[in-house]
């Protein structure tokens, strides 16, 4: 029986497209490209046409997704370019359809990026980049990060990666999730705490990273009553997504000194309107979503697929799969 397979405004490798085929004889694949997707009606057209889709169809295809499953009634799976599902409505959760994420193929850059940036905020170079830009030379106090702790909210792919090499330059490292294993932790943490415990986190920790899923939870989750909670001498640090943050409050916080500093990936708008108050300020690093774009990105999301096209074929359980009562 022929299941008839869409890949949509996925960058994919060369040979991306004949990995995608060589699961299963089975499979009859079309492969979009985002030019090709916004020729009239022919992506709609593919879409109702196919039992499995792949792609990343966020920004303007948001109604396309916001309609499923009406608009492709034969539509069993959709496997999401994303690590997150928070681009989904609660009705295209609800729908019956099966949703998956890459969650996870880029943890290891992210990880990476989070650390960067603890060392750049421990060694002052934000405010050494801008003495060297002024020609100015100054000495001003660095610190290390041993010893420290570091405080992850949504302990997942990402923020096992964190704790990971974070473990490695000497950090305590404790965090929040939704459920833990039988024991009530991981061997990675000095600690665990439940959601309703992180404002007792966010107040003994020294770097606070974000890198929990959107849901209605997390939406608005550090607001000025969490800004207070931290240390003043603690840094924010966000790749989760950009509205898990007041940044209002955020803009106040460090213009007052409530907290030390912050590092966002992801922000409310992107990209972030050049006129808005979080560029002005000296204490923070902003950068455009980049933290987990490495150079073979979409490899790694087919890959992820592939192992699931099988897993489909296979009548087995899918990686990654939604749960829509949870969002993620």
């Amino acid at each position: 029986m022929t299941v008839r397979v869409l890949v949509a405004g996925v960058d994919l490798a060369a040979d991306g497209a004949e990995r995608i085929r060589a699961v299963s004889p089975e499979f009859d694949v079309t492969v979009l490209t985002r030019a090709e997707m916004g020729e009239a009606g022919r992506f709609v057209a593919a879409l109702a046409d196919a039992e499995v889709a792949f792609g990343n169809w966020s920004g303007q295809w948001n109604e396309v997704v916001a309609g499923l499953p009406a608009t492709a009634p034969r539509l069993r799976w959709v496997q999401l370019g994303s690590a997150g599902a928070d681009a989904l409505t609660p009705a295209a959760l609800g729908s019956g359809l099966t949703f998956t994420t890459t969650a996870g193929f880029n943890a290891v850059s992210i990880s990476e990026w989070v650390l960067g940036c603890m060392v750049m905020f421990a060694k002052g170079w934000p405010r050494l980049f801008r003495n060297q830009q002024a020609h100015g030379w100054e000495r001003v106090p660095v610190e290390t990060l041993v010893g420290k702790t570091v405080g992850i909210v949504g302990f997942g792919h990402i923020g096992a990666e964190v704790a990971k090499r974070a473990r490695a330059f000497g950090c305590r490292v404790v965090a929040t999730r939704r459920s833990f294993g039988e024991g009530g932790g991981d061997p990675l943490l000095d600690a665990a705490y439940a959601p309703s415990e992180v404002r007792r986190m966010l107040a003994e920790s020294d770097y606070v990273v974000l890198s929990s899923a959107l849901t209605a939870e997390t939406r608005g989750l550090i607001d000025a009553d969490a800004l207070a909670a931290m240390k003043p001498s603690a840094v924010l640090i966000n790749v989760s997504r950009g509205e898990v943050v007041d940044e209002a409050a955020l803009a106040e916080a460090l213009r007052a000194g409530t907290i030390a500093g912050a590092a966002l990936d992801v922000t409310q708008r992107e990209p972030l309107p050049a006129e808005h108050p979080l560029w002005n300020l000296d204490n923070i690093v902003i950068t455009p979503h980049i933290s987990g774009r490495v150079a073979d990105l979409y490899a790694l999301a087919t890959e992820i697929f592939c192992d699931n096209l099988a897993r489909y074929v296979a009548g087995q359980a899918l990686r990654n799969q939604v749960d829509p009562a949870r969002g993620y």
